[in-house]
């Protein structure tokens, strides 16, 4: 069946996911193409299904590469490609229904980024973290593991969100959801890519750039992903579903809401931007370059706007199907 054959099953309109900011695009990116393609091998293991990883390998993680870190050098995004990619695979398991509530998960995660994950599915992990922590200084490395750490810990605590441990609600959703994004290391890795270290400030600007950019990404991908995530995975975890079962709003009036919490988010970063110290502000730029391609690379990729070629539109009317987003003017 094509899409418009297809039963529609939500629609709305919304205007442009940034007003000042345009994405960018690594120099290397078919190089980064080739390397991600030669890793998907060593994370086969962690699908159940020869379809489910064939789906995966489709989703253009050296695009992501090249979104997120326009500027990065290329040694350091091989090693961040091999992170970014198994870091996916792992998501996808986690939000899985077969892993949902399975506590062993977790602990495993946390020896794997320390160095100590033998006999688990996350050995993978481990050769990749050694290579990281042996490009950063100590300080840097501690909040990397940090973040690692807060996002297991967030993907903890959306699995009570799913199984009823804890109320589905906004205010438990703010709690979980910036650790279990993920962007916090992901914001840290620009500082890597581009091999300085921005630990002394990490508790100043730098800070607040950074929970600015993640939320950012938070509420844009919520609306981005609601079709695969809610629509089709009934999962209780977004932002936009949140709202609507809080207040009453439509999908309509849910969606104006959270893209308007993003366009916020966007003026808050370009102020801090602005007005940071010099020094601070090269790891802030890299941060608000990866917090745009965010957004580029979750349309090039069919892993939340589904099958078929994207028409690069971001602004009008969103039809959701079963199988793709289809955006018009």
């Amino acid at each position: 069946m094509t899409a418009i054959e297809q039963p529609l099953l939500g629609m709305f309109t919304m205007g442009p996911f940034f007003r000042y900011l345009k994405p960018k695009c690594n120099p290397h990116l078919h190089w980064l193409e080739g390397r991600t393609n030669e890793f998907y091998e060593k994370v086969r293991h962690l699908f159940p299904t020869e379809s489910g990883f064939r789906h995966f390998t489709r989703q253009e993680h050296g695009q992501y590469l090249a979104l997120h870190y326009p500027d990065g050098l290329p040694d350091r995004l091989a090693d961040i490609g091999d992170w970014i990619i198994t870091w996916f695979a792992l998501d996808d398991l986690c939000t899985n229904g077969s892993a949902i509530g399975d506590d062993s998960l977790y602990p495993a995660m946390r020896r794997a980024v320390t160095g100590d994950a033998t006999g688990t599915p996350f050995d993978i992990i481990t050769p990749i973290a050694k290579t990281i922590k042996s490009k950063m200084s100590p300080p840097q490395w501690d909040r990397f593991v940090d973040m690692m750490n807060d996002m297991i810990s967030g993907f903890a605590a959306e699995d009570d969100m799913r199984i009823g441990r804890s109320p589905q609600d906004i205010p438990t959703y703010r709690k979980a959801r910036p650790g279990s994004s993920g962007m916090y290391w992901s914001y840290l890795l620009c500082e890597y890519a581009l091999g300085v270290d921005a630990s002394p400030y990490a508790n100043l600007e730098l800070k607040e750039a950074v929970d600015t950019a993640v939320w950012n990404s938070i509420y844009l991908n919520d609306i981005i992903s609601y079709r695969k995530e809610v629509l089709l995975g009934r999962d209780p975890c977004n932002y936009v579903s949140l709202y609507m079962q809080e207040t009453g709003a439509d999908l309509q009036e849910a969606v104006t809401h959270v893209h308007g919490l993003g366009l916020e988010t966007e003026r808050r970063i370009l102020e801090l931007q602005a007005g940071a110290d010099p020094a601070a502000r090269v790891a802030i730029t890299a941060v608000v370059d990866q917090m745009v391609g965010t957004v580029a690379w979750q349309f090039l990729s069919p892993r939340y706007i589904g099958e078929g070629r994207w028409s690069g539109m971001t602004e009008g009317t969103w039809r959701l199907y079963a199988d793709r987003t289809v955006i018009t003017s």
